[in-house]
C-alpha cells in the first residue's frame, strides 16, 4: 500500500487506525498473476505491460451500472451485487502488473475504498482466491469485470 494513502487517511482521521492489509511478497504476487492468467486461459507473457493489456482486453463494462468510482455515492458492494457475485472474505488488490499486490478483507476494502483508490493514478484489479472473477477500476473510475467461470450468487433479498 502506498504510504501516501496511509498519510492522507491519518490526516483526515487522526483517531482512526488505517485498515489492516498485507503486502504480498514479489514472488507470491508473480505467482498470483500466473494463476489468474491460467484461470483466464492466457499464456502469461514475460512483459508485464503486455499481460495487463491482454487482461484488459477481456474486461467487460459492468452491465447496467452507470456508476463511477469517483462519485461520492460509489459503493463497491453495490457493484458486486449488480454483478450478482459475492467475493470471498479476502480480496487481492493488484496495483501494478502483479508487482505490487496487497490483500485485505472484502469488508474493509468496501468500507474504506475511497481512501484506497485514487482517481488518476490508480488502476486496480480486485480478485479473490477463487480466481473466478476480476473487477477492475480504471483510473477514470469505470468498473469493468470478467468472469472466468460461474461464481457464487448473491442470495436474494
Amino acid at each position: 500500500m502506498h504510504a501516501i494513502k496511509r498519510i492522507n487517511f491519518a490526516r483526515e482521521h487522526p483517531d482512526w487506525r488505517f485498515p489492516h492489509y498485507e503486502t504480498i511478497a514479489p514472488a507470491e504476487a508473480h505467482n498470483l498473476g500466473d494463476r489468474l492468467a491460467a484461470a483466464f486461459g492466457l499464456a502469461r507473457p514475460a512483459d508485464a505491460a503486455q499481460f495487463a493489456h491482454a487482461l484488459d482486453a477481456r474486461l467487460l463494462d459492468a452491465p447496467g451500472i452507470g456508476c463511477d468510482a469517483q462519485a461520492e455515492s460509489f459503493d463497491l458492494l453495490e457493484v458486486f451485487g449488480r454483478l450478482d457475485i459475492r467475493p470471498m472474505e479476502q480480496l487481492y488488490i493488484n496495483w501494478v502488473h502483479f508487482q505490487d499486490v496487497d490483500r485485505m478483507t472484502t469488508h474493509d476494502l468496501v468500507k474504506y475504498f475511497r481512501y484506497l483508490w485514487y482517481p488518476g493514478p490508480d488502476e486496480i484489479d480486485l480478485f479473490d482466491e477463487s480466481f473466478a472473477l476480476i473487477v477492475s477500476i480504471s483510473a477514470s473510475g469505470r468498473p469493468r469485470y470478467w468472469r472466468t467461470r460461474e461464481v457464487p450468487r448473491v442470495p436474494p433479498g
